[in-house]
């Protein structure tokens, strides 16, 4: 068992290795390949099979840099989405404030309701814009 096991230290020297994209990756690789037997569509399946490989050529790769640009672009996508979610079910439970951004830089902003027509200041580029809320 040791010397299995020594083997694949010895392989995966030097070699990028496992990470959140490939994760994401074979997540998507397995619903494809499951939706794929269900309608009995090769396409997908073609497509999973791409993706296996593309997977593990991200795994064996020695391009760090290329790898660790990958990784962080899909960090990036994937918490803008979360960040999203988020944000929208904040805005949907909240029921003693609006929300509006600023037309300026874009930040959002949180104002109380019920207030009439009032005037807000960004606390990050000072514009002011007048709301109804």
């Amino acid at each position: 068992m040791n010397r299995i096991r020594d083997f694949f230290a010895r392989l995966m020297q030097g070699r990028y290795g496992y990470d959140g994209l490939n994760r994401f990756l074979y997540v998507v690789t397995l619903v494809l390949l499951i939706v794929s037997a269900a309608t009995r569509r090769p396409v997908l399946a073609f497509i999973a099979i791409a993706l296996i490989v593309y997977t593990y050529f991200r795994m064996f790769s020695r391009d760090f840099s290329a790898r660790e640009r990958e990784e962080a672009d899909y960090q990036r996508l994937k918490n803008k989405i979360i960040s999203f979610f988020r944000n929208l079910k904040r805005r949907l439970t909240d029921r003693e404030h609006r929300y509006f951004k600023c037309p300026n830089c874009g930040k959002q902003l949180r104002v109380p309701k019920g207030k009439g027509t009032i005037s807000i200041r960004c606390p990050q580029c000072r514009q002011s814009f007048t709301k109804r809320t």
